[in-house]
Order: C-alpha cells, then structure tokens, then sequence
C-alpha cells in the first residue's frame, strides 16, 4: 500500500469513527459540488453522517437509521447535483476501505443519464468497470462477430438486445417500445445468436451477452 492510500484510509476510518458504532454505514463519493442538499437533510432528520471533501470529490460516511436504507438512497437520487457513487451497507468499521472502493467503483459506472449508482443494484456494470482491460476483452470474445456489419447495422441489433433485456425477454413488449414489429425484433434477435453463435434460449449465454454489452458501454464511457 502506498503513503497516499494509507494516508486514505486513515482519513476514511476517522470519519467511521464519527458515527454510532452500534448501526452500519454506507460510503458515498459524489463529484463536485457534492451533496450539500443531502448533508443538510441528514442533520435535520438526525441522520448521523460524516463529511470530507477533496480536489474534485466529496467523501460521505451515512449511518441510516434500521430499516431506513432505501430513504437515504432516496434522498440521495432526488438531491444529487452530479454524478454518485454508493457503497453496499456496512457493518464494520474496519471495512470501510472496502465500501470505499466499492463506491469509487459505482461512481465509475454513473452516467450523466444515470448519476447515482448503487453498487449492489448494478452487478454487470459493477463487474466491467472494475477492470477497464476486461471489458475490452469481454467485449471482443462475445460481440466480436458483429464487428464487419455496418454501424448502423451492428447499433440495431445491439439496441434491440438491451431493450429485450429490459423489457422481460418479450418480443412483444421489445416490439412497442421500439415502434416495430415482433416478427422484427424475433428476425433480429435470430441475427445477433448467428453472429455471436450465442442462444438466447441458453441462460448461460444470455448472461454472456449482458454482460459484453455492459462492457461495451463501459469501453464506449471511457473513450468518449
């Protein structure tokens, strides 16, 4: 470990020090200018929280009260004023360098579409922005055979899987989201598994394809 990120961690575990050691806590990392909406409703509402603002970060130790995780998150989603990253809850002190990193990792994976992410709701994005080399790689074993049709072409297919994903594997559904024909989205979906030699009838291999299209958007994220 180096001086920096011992001197990190020693900061980290003094804010822990600051709240009840009975009750679990939560990292939260926000870009500037934080969270100054959240603070400020965590002391009305006598939410123990501790604070720690840095070059282009703003560090945040929240102590939700029993059974009041989802209402911090909450507050958290309708006051962001930019991009948040939020660690799973954790119970002791001594991990709080982990919830950092799992944080940090969640941050990574916010978007100006979607600013808040919640580690432990965003498994797949969790998974390929952790490791920037992975993704690539994900991306090249799993979608490779997509690479020599034409962009708009590749696009397509690659936005009708996500809105399949999303809209419970349902040509149906997929079809009225996407303003076309099930028989349209079936014809694509039927293309995507030749290409990718992928089933979508394998629960194996849909997970695959989630997850490369997942690290596609990370690879596309970090380029732009």
């Amino acid at each position: 470990m180096n001086r920096a990120q011992a001197a990190m961690n020693g900061s980290l575990r003094q804010l822990a020090d600051e709240l009840p050691p009975e009750r679990g806590f939560l990292v939260v990392l926000a870009d500037p200018p934080g969270l100054p909406r959240v603070e400020q409703r965590l002391r009305i509402l006598e939410i123990p929280s501790a604070w720690q603002r840095l070059p282009g970060l703003t560090i945040g130790l929240i102590s939700p009260s029993p059974g009041g995780l989802d209402r911090v998150v909450e507050m958290v989603r309708r006051n962001a004023m930019g991009r948040v990253g939020v660690s799973p809850l954790t119970g002791d002190a001594a991990q709080v360098d982990v919830a950092f990193r799992l944080a940090r990792t969640a941050l990574a994976a916010s978007t100006a579409a979607d600013p808040v992410i919640v580690f432990d709701e965003s498994p797949l994005a969790m998974t390929v922005v952790a490791d920037s080399e992975v993704a690539q790689r994900v991306v090249q074993v799993v979608l490779g055979g997509l690479d020599d049709l034409p962009p708009d072409d590749r696009e397509i297919l690659l936005d009708t899987l996500g809105t399949w994903s999303t809209h419970n594997g349902s040509a149906s559904e997929t079809a009225i989201h996407l303003y076309c024909h099930p028989n349209t989205v079936r014809y694509r979906l039927r293309r995507l598994e030749e290409r990718t030699g992928r089933s979508l009838t394998d629960p194996r291999a849909v997970a695959e394809l989630l997850l490369a299209l997942e690290a596609l958007q990370s690879v596309a994220k970090g380029s732009a």
